[in-house]
This record gives C-alpha cells, sequence and structure tokens, in this order.
C-alpha cells in the first residue's frame, strides 16, 4: 500500500470520530450560550429592580436620560443622544420609570439584534 493510500484510509478513519467530537463541542456551544442568554436575562431583572429609576425623581429626569445615551455610547460604541423636551412636572416618576425601562430594553435589543446600528436617539417631545 503506498504512503497516499495509506493516509486515505487513515482519513477515512479519522473522519467519522471527528465529526462525532464536532457534534459535541457544538452541543455543549449551544447550551453554553443558552444559560449565557438565561443570566443576562436574570441579570437584567435584578439591574432593573435596584437600578436607578428607583431613585429617580423628577429634577434628575433629564440627566438620568442623558447618562442611558452615554451609557450605550461607552460601552456599544454607538452614537446615542437624548432630546427630552419636556418639563419634569409634565410625567409622573411612575411613567418615567416605565418609559426608561421600555428604552432601556430597546436601545439593549438594537445593540444586541441590529449589527449595524451606529446611531440610536432618545426623544421626548410634547
Amino acid at each position: 500500500m503506498t504512503t497516499l493510500a495509506k493516509i486515505l484510509c487513515w482519513q477515512n478513519e479519522v473522519r467519522p470520530i471527528v465529526g462525532k467530537l464536532l457534534q459535541q463541542y457544538i452541543g455543549c456551544a449551544e447550551e453554553i450560550e443558552e444559560i449565557i442568554g438565561e443570566l443576562i436575562h436574570h441579570t437584567r431583572a435584578v439591574i432593573n429592580e435596584l437600578c436607578p429609576e428607583q431613585l429617580l425623581t423628577r429634577l434628575a429626569s433629564r440627566l438620568l436620560w442623558q447618562s442611558l445615551a452615554k451609557e450605550i455610547q461607552t460601552k456599544h460604541g454607538i452614537i446615542c443622544t437624548a432630546k427630552i423636551d419636556l418639563t419634569p412636572k409634565e410625567l409622573k416618576d411612575e411613567v418615567q420609570q416605565v418609559l426608561l425601562r421600555a428604552v432601556r430594553e430597546l436601545l439593549f435589543n438594537g445593540v444586541k439584534h441590529a449589527r449595524a446600528l451606529s446611531e440610536s436617539r432618545i426623544v421626548m417631545t410634547r
């Protein structure tokens, strides 16, 4: 048997073993990805419970929105601006909290799912 024939026989023997190993690793990677996704979800839930929205005051609302925009820009490199044309008295604290959670979730979904996202804006007007 020539060297080439031996190599071809060896490849035919090794190929199924390598294929099985790859399937196992892919399965592990998918399981790890699922676990990480669950961790992210639970971490966000805890953060939302402890987050600044509980400390939200009417005087700090504009700063909070600008802080959220800056966080997205700093952490993810996405240009994010906040333009808030409402006076703090125009929205109840509860409404601001719900809006903050919703906008934060939208921004993070944009970061996560829109790979070509380069800019986002938070605009609140009357």
